[in-house]
Formats: C-alpha cells, sequence, structure tokens
C-alpha cells in the first residue's frame, strides 16, 4: 500500500506500521479521507485490478487452484467475493481510472489520493516524493494476504567448474540482498528481512518486509500464470466495465477454459 502521508495527517488517521491494517481499520481510513473530501483510494483495471483480485481470493480463504495445479478454482464464492469487493472499492472511489500503464499510481501521485495499492517496482519512483508512506496491502477481505512473484536464477551449463562460480555469486547476492532491496524488492532470504540494517539500507521495504509472510504463491506447475490469468484476467475487465451481469457464469466458464489449458499443458511438459 503507498499512501499519502499528508493527508493521513489531515484526515486523523495514524500511519499504518510494519503490519497489514485490519479492514476495520482500512474502512475507517476510507470513511476518514472522504470526509476531508478527496479520493480515499485509487482502484484500476487491468493489471492492478486482477492482482488485486488474485490477492482478495486469499483473503476470502479461496485460491486460484487446487493444490496440485490442476483445476481452477477461482470462481468458488470468494472469487466471486474478491471481484466484487474490486468493483465495489473502483466503482464508489475511482470509476473513471482504466487502462493500462498503471495509471491509478499516476493519479495518486498528483496528490490528491489517500491511498493505492500496486507493486514494489514503483517504491524507487515514489520515494523520491516526501509525503509518500509504505505500508503491506490491508486486510479487505477476511484474513491478511496478498498476491506476489518473485526473480528466479537459473544454471544455464553443465559445466562444473562454471556451476561452482555461479553458485558462489547467487549465494552472494542472497546475502547481500539488502542492497537490491534500494531498487524496491522485497528480499527473499529471511536473514536480510530480520536485518536492522534493512532500515538504513532501504527504509521503504523494510516498511513492506512482513508480506513476504503472507504472501501466497501459485502452486508451482508448467506455464500455470497465462492458464490462469489470460482467461480470469478479461472477467476482471469486462465486470468493471459494466459489460458482465452474471459473475459466477463468467468465472465459471473462465475457469472451464483454463482447466483446458491446465490439461494441455500436462500432456506438453508432464507432470
Amino acid at each position: 500500500m503507498f499512501y499519502n502521508k499528508d493527508l493521513f495527517e489531515k484526515a486523523g488517521i495514524e500511519p499504518p506500521g510494519t503490519e497489514p491494517w485490519t479492514s476495520e481499520q482500512f474502512n475507517d481510513a476510507l470513511t476518514k479521507l472522504e470526509a476531508i473530501n478527496v479520493t480515499p483510494v485509487s482502484i484500476g483495471t487491468a493489471f492492478q485490478a486482477a492482482t488485486l483480485f488474485q490477492a482478495l481470493i486469499r483473503q476470502y480463504g479461496g485460491a486460484l487452484t487446487d493444490p496440485e495445479g490442476t483445476t481452477a478454482t477461482y470462481n468458488s464464492d470468494a472469487g466471486v467475493k474478491a471481484l466484487e469487493k474490486v468493483k465495489e472499492l473502483r466503482d464508489k472511489y475511482s470509476p473513471d481510472i482504466s487502462g493500462t500503464g498503471d495509471p491509478e499510481v499516476n493519479v495518486f501521485k498528483q496528490g490528491n489520493v489517500g491511498m493505492t495499492f500496486h507493486g514494489p517496482w514503483w517504491i524507487s519512483d515514489l520515494s523520491k516524493l516526501d509525503w509518500v508512506g509504505f505500508a503491506p496491502l490491508p486486510t479487505i477481505g477476511d484474513q491478511p494476504a496478498t498476491w506476489g512473484g518473485s526473480h528466479q536464477l537459473a544454471l544455464t551449463t553443465d559445466d562444473p567448474t562454471t556451476q561452482a562460480a555461479a553458485a558462489v555469486w547467487i549465494k552472494w547476492l542472497s546475502d547481500n540482498s539488502a542492497g537490491w532491496a534500494k531498487a524496491g524488492q522485497v528480499p527473499a532470504r529471511e536473514s536480510v528481512r530480520n536485518d536492522p540494517n534493512l532500515a538504513s539500507e532501504a527504509p521503504p521495504v523494510s516498511m513492506v518486509a512482513a508480506s513476504a509472510d503472507m504472501v501466497q504463491l501459485p502452486t508451482q506447475a508448467a506455464a500455470l500464470e497465462p492458464a490462469l490469468w489470460d482467461q480470469f484476467g478479461p472477467v476482471v475487465d469486462g465486470y468493471l466495465a459494466g459489460d458482465i451481469k452474471d459473475l459466477k457464469a463468467a468465472l465459471d466458464e473462465a475457469a472451464a477454459k483454463s482447466d483446458q489449458v491446465m490439461k494441455e499443458n500436462l500432456d506438453t511438459f508432464g507432470g
């Protein structure tokens, strides 16, 4: 969560800490920001809405797939509630924000929006604005959870000498990833996230590092992300635009397509 410290102070909202807000705290902030005649939160479409949809599915106790990654489950009651909540927030506070290019963040940067939710790659840019604060995604649903991904390092050689040299470098990068965090990435290594020096080396990241403990990654299965996102993504945008009236039916249809693609992936890549 990125928030406007000046607007929070004006509205009488206590700044969030390193733990995610409760749903009660989040709703209280919306009310107080609305009372001072600013936009409480900016919610767009496209990438932001699809990632928020995935986060809220987890917050409402659901999941994108079964544990094996062979059956889509985002059409559950949790999935319906998640997308209904995204639409509720967008319709009420920022109905005109849509499209690619992260317009919800660009509107936030203008200074009249209380908060927005986006990826850590925005941290280095938003850190240039002294009125921007950083915090974990709030609990909008029933329990803390967020969407997340990761960078991957891969060995592409069978040569043992090159492998050994690469392993030394990879370990060094992981051990020293507090420096990488200056660019806005939350360190994967737990010892680095818990290092007191993180607060001085990468202050914004130290505020959101607790997010790593509530990230729920999809099951590790080949080509799983496009099998899911390419199907539910159009439903997210269509529903937010008002073009889809029967949300459950649309999610059911998308999930059936995801199941078919996942079956084809098993045939292609193996289990």
